[in-house]
């Protein structure tokens, strides 16, 4: 498996992601022979992007797929996002690093 100082060379040769949220995504990846390029490949396959919370990132998968959007406002506003998005955790679909900088969590997709 290539060594962190390798896949952030990688990156930072090729302009790529930020590092924080590639750095949290080379821990959790568990042991393996992918060298620096299919890393970031599978890094860019599930990184879904930063967020302030899990809250935040739920807001904005549902507000993009437009499923609330034919509701009246007054209902919308009972949608509870906080618990959606850690249902979302929870149910496996996504995984949440907690990053020191600019944002709060870095979200990615269970592929």
């Amino acid at each position: 498996m290539a060594t962190l100082a390798e896949v952030l060379e990688y990156n930072e040769e090729n302009d790529f992601y930020p590092v924080e949220a590639l750095t949290a995504f080379y821990e959790n990846m568990g042991s393996g022979e992918s060298e620096p390029d299919e890393i970031c490949q599978e890094f860019e396959d599930s990184y879904v992007g930063t967020h302030d919370s899990l809250e935040d990132y739920a807001y904005e998968l549902v507000d993009s797929c437009g499923d609330l959007g034919g509701c009246p406002e007054y209902l919308r506003n009972y949608f509870d996002y906080k618990s959606f998005g850690r249902d979302l955790e929870l149910g496996g679909d996504i995984w949440v690093a907690q990053l020191v900088s600019p944002y709060a969590i870095a979200v990615f997709r269970n592929v």
